[in-house]
């Protein structure tokens, strides 16, 4: 559905160097380009696990799992543990994942840092000249609890602090967030999860300092409601796990253009207020064939854009003891959207 409130306003144009970067980046940041939005580099997903199975795990309650897929998980893992991972991507992107998790007798505790980069943008001024190299970081911290109400249901909540750093002259935007997650045993083998991602949670930014004709606006992160599936098979040594997700992403579209007013160029702006709907499909599956080595496969996003949006996966994990260390090595690789290229992950559980 889309909902337009349109108005129009006309600033004189500037030629500054600082003027064009900073209009540039900002109308990366709010336009809706190919369906994303805001806090994107959230939705890629949490360690090689999550990655390798497609992201749909908001019913795995194996103990392997991480809260942040839904905090009403966090009671289930396996014990007290520290996750590493960090992931390789091409274009001089970073992605970087920390988690600490702490199971308690019908309770659990996790907690998690995020953080997404792009470095060596190259900036060039109007006549096509290098100027300096720039970057991007994105941060979110999480802190989850998850409660057992009974032996069957479970739930939980994750606070989030979000912050965005785009440019130097730009103040960092900042925002909380939450997450509402539930989860049911509907037999032995199957359970269910269902989790309300990212309320409350926006950027405000404020551009009225460093490009001419700037002001204030807000970004909203899309509402996700996530809702999914988790079976056991062959003994428990293996999982088929599915996760159906709506999303709705309310946006500020910004059109730019520069007009003549008489002899004078005019920059032009067109903003409208966008809501878009849209809807994924995840799909996974793991198997242990020994004590040491499971494999995994998945394929996320699945939605209207067809396989050009699907990002199909897989991975492994090996589990090792080192001396009275328990630990478990893990990888992951995911053909990303678009022709982009390939995306790996790896990881490192140690168990406390």
């Amino acid at each position: 559905m889309l909902n337009y409130h349109s108005h129009h306003s006309i600033s004189p144009a500037r030629r500054s160097l600082g003027s064009v970067l900073v209009v540039f980046m900002l109308v990366l940041a709010i336009q809706d380009v190919h369906g994303q939005s805001v806090g994107a580099f959230t939705r890629l997903g949490f360690g090689a696990r999550g990655i390798g199975m497609g992201n749909a795990l908001v019913a795995d309650r194996s103990g392997n799992s991480n809260a942040f897929y839904n905090p009403a998980l966090a009671p289930f893992v396996k014990g007290q543990h520290l996750e590493m991972a960090t992931a390789f991507m091409r274009f001089d992107r970073q992605l970087q994942h920390l988690q600490f998790g702490v199971p308690l007798e019908r309770a659990g505790i996790a907690a998690g840092l995020i953080h997404a980069g792009v470095s060596s943008i190259d900036g060039r001024d109007t006549n096509g000249f290098h100027t300096t190299d720039l970057s991007t970081d994105d941060f979110v911290f999480f802190l989850g609890f998850g409660l057992r109400f009974t032996e069957r249901v479970s739930g939980g909540i994750n606070l989030q602090l979000f912050r965005s750093d785009l440019y130097d002259g730009l103040k960092p935007a900042t925002s909380i967030g939450l997450d509402i997650g539930i989860s049911a045993a509907v037999t032995r083998r199957l359970t269910l999860g269902l989790v309300f991602d990212d309320l409350l949670a926006k950027y405000d930014w404020d551009t009225s300092g460093v490009v001419s004709g700037g002001g204030s606006s807000s970004d909203r992160f899309p509402v996700r409601i996530r809702l999914g599936a988790a079976y056991e098979i062959a003994d428990g040594r293996g999982r088929v796990v599915a996760e159906f997700e709506s999303r709705v992403s309310r946006l500020d579209y910004r059109e730019y253009s520069v007009a003549l007013f008489g002899e004078v160029p005019l920059t032009a702006i067109d903003e409208r207020r966008v809501d878009l709907q849209s809807s994924y499909l995840r799909v996974g599956a793991e198997y242990a064939f020994q004590k040491i080595l499971t494999i995994r496969a998945g394929i996320d996003q699945i939605g209207s854009g067809g396989l050009s949006e699907a990002r199909p996966g897989t991975g492994f994990a090996l589990d090792q003891d080192v001396g009275s260390l328990k630990l478990r090595f893990e990888y992951a690789f995911q053909l990303e959207p678009y022709a982009v290229g390939t995306f790996h992950i790896v990881a490192i559980r140690l168990y406390l």
